[in-house]
């Protein structure tokens, strides 16, 4: 009879352990998919709007832009590595479980043109990741 109880004690107290296996949800309302967004004037500028959420903890998000150039042809591969304009940057989540992100990103110095990837990543405390993108393009303003 003490080997069982021994055994059932031994069940309870594993089973209490947490393992989040859910991914941080992330929605994003800006740049919208498949937009263009013009570049190179005083005004130009990419909009992001998202909303980044866990059911526990979030840790860190990481928002990055780039060039799509290279995901295809040659062409496109000789063009990415001549891309100057990338964006990339973490921002600490911690302690939280939602987070909204309003931010505009600066288009003023960007040559760049054609179609762009951008992407938010978004771990939390866990280490579960989650990714959301979008497809925009960018084209030189007439100013």
């Amino acid at each position: 009879m003490k080997k069982i109880f021994l055994v059932l004690i031994v069940a309870v107290a594993c089973s209490k352990e947490n393992t989040d296996m859910e991914k941080p949800a992330i929605q994003i309302s800006s740049p919208v998919n498949g937009v263009e967004y013009l570049v190179g004037c005083d005004t130009c500028a990419l909009p992001v709007r998202a909303t980044i959420s866990d059911n526990d903890e979030l840790n860190a998000c990481k928002i990055e832009a780039h060039s799509a150039a290279g995901h295809g042809s040659h062409v496109s591969l000789m063009k990415a590595l001549t891309a100057s304009w990338l964006y990339d940057t973490i921002i600490d989540a911690k302690g939280n479980k939602k987070i909204e992100l309003s931010l505009s990103i600066s288009l003023k110095e960007v040559q760049d043109t054609g179609e762009f990837h951008f992407l938010i990543y978004a771990t939390d405390k866990s280490g579960n990741e989650s990714l959301a993108e979008r497809d925009i393009f960018f084209r030189l303003s007439a100013q």
